[in-house]
């Protein structure tokens, strides 16, 4: 009767981790002693719980093809076991009650560990940064699918508006891309990496006949001005814009020369206006 009940309470507390912490103090120690024995009964219910939580983790093997540095982050950041054991009984839960297929599945991991994080802690904000970042990739793959935009002239400078066959994304981050792409490639952090920089705005560029994702630091001036780019506003209409919302006068062909300076790095051109173009974001 005694290894029955042990047996019971032991399955118990693998499918439903929470089970434990919600036994008042006196109730613990009784199914740590029945389940456990000796002074380290607790210790090893501790275990057993971290094992539901490997479980759950094994389960969701599958986003490490979808989201592959976001799982990578967990586990360099170490919280990888205290987020699947915080996250079983729940995501147990959820999974006896419907099916859970994939997508669902990888949207709520990501509500939960967002949920999860605290960036005040070591290594969560790095976590925190990656998922964000890792968001930006997949909406950029996402965006740069639709059909590419007809070289045009328009007859008037003042009539142009900049374009860039692509998309563009910018982000301010506290870390950059390419921290982050170090980071993720050590197996643990460390040093430097889990402290943030001074927030920087990043642009994310994806051309339509490539694939590879690049990234360039901009400065905020840099910054007012690719949000127009693919916008469908033209450079008088931009010119009037930063007046309007800035108080800073620029001619048509000041602005020109700003985007003339910003292709050196980036392949924006300036053609006829067009509608249902890709946005900045």
């Amino acid at each position: 009767m005694r290894q029955s009940r042990a047996h019971s309470l032991l399955a118990t507390m693998v499918s439903d981790p929470g089970f434990f912490a919600k036994q008042s103090p006196s109730a613990q120690s009784k199914i740590a002693d029945l389940c456990c024995g000796g002074i380290r009964g607790k210790e090893n219910i501790r275990a057993i719980i971290q094992f539901a939580g490997l479980i759950t983790k094994v389960r969701h093997n599958q986003l490490h093809e979808v989201i592959p540095l976001t799982m990578r982050a967990i586990y360099v950041a170490r919280i990888e076991i205290e987020f699947f054991t915080w996250y079983a009984s729940e995501f147990s839960s959820l999974r006896a009650q419907r099916p859970f297929e994939l997508e669902s599945r990888l949207q709520h991991f990501l509500s939960r560990l967002n949920t999860f994080l605290r960036v005040e802690q070591p290594g969560h904000a790095f976590v925190r940064e990656v998922m964000d970042h890792e968001a930006r990739l997949r909406s950029l793959t996402s965006l740069v699918a639709a059909p590419g935009l007809a070289p045009q002239k328009a007859r008037y400078l003042g009539q142009r508006a900049p374009k860039f066959d692509g998309t563009l994304l910018i982000a301010p981050m506290k870390w950059s891309p390419s921290c982050l792409e170090a980071a993720l490639a050590s197996e643990e952090l460390s040093g430097d990496a889990w402290r943030p920089l001074e927030e920087r705005t990043y642009l994310y560029a994806l051309q339509r006949a490539g694939e590879t994702v690049s990234y360039f630091e901009v400065d905020l001036l840099a910054a007012t001005f690719i949000r127009f780019v693919n916008s469908g506003f033209s450079l008088r209409q931009v010119a009037e814009i930063i007046e309007c919302e800035m108080g800073i006068v620029l001619s048509v062909e000041a602005i020109s020369n700003i985007y003339e300076n910003l292709a050196a790095v980036i392949p924006i051109s300036l053609g006829a206006r067009y509608h249902n173009a890709h946005r900045v974001y």
